[in-house]
C-alpha cells in the first residue's frame, strides 16, 4: 500500500514538473529584449522627465537602436546628461 501510494505520489509530482522543465528549455539560447523593457524606468520617473529609453537618448543626442550602440555612449557623456536631464 505504500509503495503504490509513493509511487502515485511521483507520479503526480512529475506531471507537474514536465511544463516547468518545458518551459525553461525555451529559455535556452540567446534572446533580444528591447532597451526600453530592460530600462528600470518606473523607478526613475520621481527623478528625471522621460519615460522611455528611447526619448531619452534622443534627447542626449545620442543615436541608441540597439544594446552595442547604447554600450558605445561614453559613461561620463551619458552621466552629465543625466545629472542635467530635466525633472519632472
Amino acid at each position: 500500500m505504500c509503495g503504490r501510494i509513493l509511487r502515485h505520489g511521483f507520479n503526480h509530482i512529475n506531471r507537474r514538473l514536465r511544463p516547468l522543465a518545458d518551459k525553461v528549455r525555451s529559455l535556452d539560447g540567446s534572446h533580444q529584449i528591447p532597451l526600453n523593457d530592460l530600462f528600470p524606468f518606473a523607478s526613475m520617473w520621481v527623478h528625471i522627465d522621460y519615460l522611455r529609453l528611447d526619448a531619452m537618448a534622443a534627447a542626449s543626442g545620442s543615436r541608441v537602436e540597439s544594446p552595442e550602440d547604447f554600450a558605445a555612449i561614453p559613461d561620463a557623456a551619458w552621466d552629465d546628461f543625466v545629472a542635467c536631464a530635466p525633472e519632472p
